[in-house]
């Protein structure tokens, strides 16, 4: 059975005054409305920084390889690096760069190494034929050919 209280008794019921209750379809409309734009502001906010997030991840992977070390990037010290191994480089501040990025970048420090290497090859083989050794070529191949000179035996 229903309890005989005032909120069931419809005497006690007033009517609402004139756009009162318009004001209150407009409140909950609004409130509505603005819980949606969160929501949707929150999804464009974390789509934003999923897009700086990628922008710089992309950054990385385009600058793979380009460091700087001694104030000088990987692409200068490359431009640089024959007059560097040659001594014919003026600019003391370069050489000392250089040298610093060469130190500390394991990408430039390797190809200055080989460079290096091979260069040391190529003058190791025309002091044999200066001496007169003979042109072999076995002594102007790299060092990691050195199991197939020994396969291939002595040259009569």
């Amino acid at each position: 059975m229903i309890e005989n209280t005032s909120l069931n008794r419809l005497e006690d019921w007033e009517p609402c005054e004139g756009g009162e209750l318009r004001q209150v379809v407009w409140r909950v409309k609004t409130e509505r409305r603005n819980r949606d734009i969160f929501k949707v502001g929150g999804v464009v906010v974390v789509l934003l920084l999923c897009a700086f997030a990628a922008t710089l991840i992309w950054e990385q992977i385009n600058q793979a390889g380009q460091f700087d070390y001694g104030g000088i990037s990987c692409k200068e010290v490359k431009s640089h690096l024959a007059a560097f191994k040659d001594h014919k480089l003026d600019d003391q501040q370069l050489v000392e760069s250089i040298r610093i990025h060469l130190e500390k970048c394991p990408h430039c420090g390797a190809a200055f190494k080989k460079m290096s290497d091979s260069a040391s090859m190529s003058q190791v083989a025309s002091h044999h034929a200066a001496c007169g050794g003979g042109s072999d070529s076995r002594l102007a191949e790299p060092m990691d050919s050195g199991p197939r000179i020994l396969a291939s035996g002595p040259r009569n």
